[in-house]
């Protein structure tokens, strides 16, 4: 039992800390697509950022508009995220989410101020019929 207890608050304060994490005006949220959607839209007119984490083939299966691929296996992509500006909100995502959280942590370490995460990744986000386009090649 006491492992379980120890387990128990070890996931939850995991949990809690990529659900919100307000840090020095900073945060971190972890949303669902329907939340996502909704400050996808609020942030129309202040210059965000959308981020696909995913590789190549997986953006081949369509991707959301105006997002900029930047793989997260790639060479150099923690270079490539530092580049990106810190003060504008960032709305990431990958195919489940893994990975975007992933990339959420990095980006709080480096002093990004506003970060949203897709929790359940794009493939939860075109099961529900949010919109997405199928990139040229």
């Amino acid at each position: 039992m006491a492992l379980f207890r120890f387990c128990w608050v070890i996931g939850w304060s995991i949990w809690i800390s990529d659900v919100v994490c307000a840090q020095n005006n900073a945060s971190y949220v972890s949303v669902d697509a329907a939340t996502f959607a909704q400050e996808l839209k609020k942030s129309l007119h202040t210059g965000r950022i959308i981020l696909d984490v995913r590789t190549a083939r997986e953006v081949a299966r369509g991707k959301i508009s105006g997002a900029t691929v930047m793989d997260y296996y790639q060479r150099g992509f923690q270079q490539k995220l530092a580049r990106l500006d810190k003060n504008r909100p960032v709305f990431v995502y990958c195919a489940a989410g893994v990975r975007s959280r992933w990339t959420m942590r990095k980006m709080k370490k480096m002093g990004f101020k506003y970060v949203f995460n897709l929790k359940e990744g794009f493939e939860d986000w075109r099961r529900r019929n949010y919109p997405y386009i199928i990139p040229k090649n």
